[in-house]
C-alpha cells in the first residue's frame, strides 16, 4: 500500500507550517505556506531551478515517491 502516514505539523512564524510526513517508509519535512499550502522548502533536492515553487503540499508524496523509485532522493531537511 502506498499511503502517506505520520503527518505532523508545527506552526512557524510568518504564516508557514513545518509539515513532517512519511512516504513509503521515508520521513520528509517540508515548509509550506499556511494558507495556500504552497511549498516554500520541499525538504528534498528537486534540482537547482526552484521547480518546487509551483508545487503544493498535496503533490509532494508523488514527487518523493518518484525520487525514491529512480534512486534520486536527496533529503535536505531531517525530522
Amino acid at each position: 500500500d502506498r499511503d502517506v502516514t505520520g503527518v505532523q505539523t508545527c506552526a512557524l512564524p510568518i504564516s508557514r507550517l513545518d509539515v513532517a510526513y512519511e512516504v513509503d517508509g521515508t520521513r520528509v519535512m517540508s515548509i509550506v505556506d499556511a494558507q495556500t499550502l504552497q511549498v516554500i522548502d520541499p525538504g528534498v533536492c528537486l534540482g537547482h531551478g526552484g521547480e518546487y515553487r509551483v508545487l503544493t503540499l498535496d503533490a509532494m508524496p508523488s514527487v518523493v515517491r518518484e525520487a525514491i523509485e529512480t534512486d534520486a532522493l536527496n533529503i535536505t531537511r531531517w525530522a
